[in-house]
């Protein structure tokens, strides 16, 4: 049997395996989706096209504010946590290989260590200090845990320059700082994006770090999703997760789009 054979024997063995594991992860998504749009008052019984759901997200003021809260938060943890990682990716760039492990996983510890442990630390760091918990504190702890999502893609992206380029454009006078803005900056975009927004999803969905650092009057849309679960499940509920995937697939098609943008330029 040849090679090529080979290959087409193992694909038509794995293909109903992958379409059973993506229909299994992409199911329940596509049903919370659709029974969002349930007229009636029911998360899990069909009673015809509505969209209530939304109607009543939109007008419940707490909901609103805790999706604002989330917002900025993601907002102010996507920035920090992109700038300090494309800082440490570009110095880690310059050191040798042995050093280089060594930086990635140090930043890439938040990654294996338990997120409630990092939450109960941070707690105890800030109980320590005497420091309030709030906002700035939920910003902290989220910008440490977001660090290596934003870490890994920019990483990963300049380890893919070439540095002769960097070399002709020292050859040619440039000055370090034109050498990072004018070579390495735009072509380590890809990955600068993607780790933007892994970041922006991770500090958007997270929970239990939010919890326990939560100041009185502090709520996260995590945060208001779970407290509202105890009531029972809701289409505004569906509505609210329902928005949350459609912010995640823009982000997705926004990076998908700029890489194609990137790829197509550079041919």
């Amino acid at each position: 049997m040849s090679s090529s054979e080979c290959s087409r024997s193992m694909a038509s063995a794995t293909t109903p395996i992958a379409w059973g594991v993506l229909l299994f992860l992409y199911l329940p998504i596509a049903a919370l989706v659709w029974m969002s749009f349930n007229a009636g008052p029911s998360a899990l019984v069909w009673q015809g096209w509505g969209v209530h759901g939304y109607v009543d997200a939109v007008r419940d003021e707490t909901l609103m504010r805790a999706a604002v809260t989330s917002l900025t938060l993601a907002f102010v943890s996507m920035l920090a946590s992109t700038a300090i990682a494309l800082a440490a990716a570009v110095t880690g760039w310059t050191f040798a290989p042995r050093k280089r492990s060594v930086l990635a996983v140090w930043i890439s510890l938040p990654l294996v260590i338990p997120e409630i442990v990092l939450a109960i630390g941070t707690l105890l760091l800030v109980a320590m200090l005497s420091i309030e918990p709030g906002f700035t504190v939920v910003a902290f702890a989220h910008i440490v845990f977001c660090l290596p999502f934003a870490y890994l893609p920019i990483s990963a992206r300049l380890e893919r320059i070439d540095r002769s380029l960097l070399d002709a454009a020292a050859d040619l006078s440039a000055t370090p700082w034109a050498v990072l803005r004018q070579i390495t900056l735009p072509l380590a975009l890809p990955g600068i994006l993607a780790g933007a927004m892994l970041a922006f999803v991770a500090s958007m969905n997270d929970y239990v770090t939010s919890y326990f650092l939560a100041g009185a009057g502090f709520t996260t849309l995590p945060m208001y999703i779970f407290s509202a679960l105890k009531l029972g499940i809701t289409p505004k509920i569906n509505a609210v997760s329902t928005a949350i995937v459609g912010v995640s697939a823009l982000q997705l098609a926004g990076v998908w789009l700029a890489r194609a943008d990137k790829n197509f330029k550079t041919t």
